[in-house]
């Protein structure tokens, strides 16, 4: 049978979300504790919610530039300066959506084809994806309690 899907066929056979089912069997039951994506269970604080709220008052809901903003940038550049004495130019920092987009923009930086990632055991599920969309060959350590 001929395939006429234009979705890529690495994509078509999805492997099964794991976290996705725990998460849908732990909201049955009210003593589980769930530690699987570190998802805060705290309320976010009130002055970084009002801070957010003026900022899209002041008209800051536009994109911003691909690497970030640039007054977020020059402030983290200053952070380092004055706590690490180190320099950064501009466009050695980048802001992403989150440390997952973070990590996959390094790792697509970095990784050669074949190149070997450790990843310690239990991990975050999409971390051995990255390695793998990134050409790198992850490598799985199990951690024990008696490595402690």
């Amino acid at each position: 049978m001929m395939n006429n899907s234009k979705i890529a066929k690495k994509h078509q056979q999805m492997p099964v979300n794991i976290l996705a089912d725990i998460g849908t069997l732990a909201k049955t039951m009210p003593d589980i504790l769930d530690l699987s994506i570190g998802d805060p269970d705290l309320i976010t604080d009130e002055s970084i919610i009002n801070a957010a709220f003026e900022d899209v008052r002041a008209g800051h809901t536009k994109y911003t530039e691909s690497g970030g903003d640039v007054e977020l940038i020059d402030a983290i550049r200053g952070y380092f300066s004055r706590n690490y004495d180190l320099a950064f130019e501009r466009s050695q920092i980048r802001a992403t959506v989150g440390a997952l987009h973070g990590m996959f923009l390094t790792l697509q930086t970095i990784l050669d084809p074949g190149d070997e990632v450790i990843i310690h055991e239990p991990y975050f599920s999409p971390y051995k994806d990255q390695v793998l969309n990134s050409g790198g060959t992850p490598i799985i350590i199990p951690t024990y309690e008696k490595d402690d």
